[in-house]
């Protein structure tokens, strides 16, 4: 059997419409944040049975950030921590980042995307 040391899954543009900020109208108006979070750790299982229950469900991940993205947030930062440690308890075994994307967050002109990543180590 081929040894393989370390697999990253990665989830892609997650999708959803929320309503996070500090301004009043970012309060009241959904804006597009797109997210991304990448599972580093050993995939062999999942890799030889090809079973669902041995590896990440992104069904799951994403019931997950559709839940937390319901309870607002004035800063992306704490939107990212509270997806980052919700997906932590779940998926204790696996080195997890993060990123959050807000996509025009209408302060400024020359701003289109803010993102902020954390990681946690497994």
């Amino acid at each position: 059997m081929l040894e393989i040391k370390s697999t990253v899954l990665n989830l892609n543009t997650i999708e959803i419409s929320a309503c996070h900020g500090v301004y009043d109208f970012e309060k009241t108006k959904p804006q597009r944040f797109t997210i991304d979070i990448s599972f580093k750790g050993n995939f062999d299982l999942a890799m030889t049975s090809d079973e669902l229950q041995n590896t990440i469900d992104y069904g799951l991940v994403a019931q997950m950030i559709e839940e937390i993205s319901k309870t607002h947030c004035h800063l992306i930062e704490h939107l990212t921590y509270k997806i980052l440690v919700r997906l932590k308890a779940e998926f204790t075994q696996y080195e997890i980042t993060v990123i959050v994307r807000k996509h025009t967050p209408q302060i400024s002109p020359e701003i289109s995307v803010t993102s902020t990543s954390f990681e946690a180590r497994a």
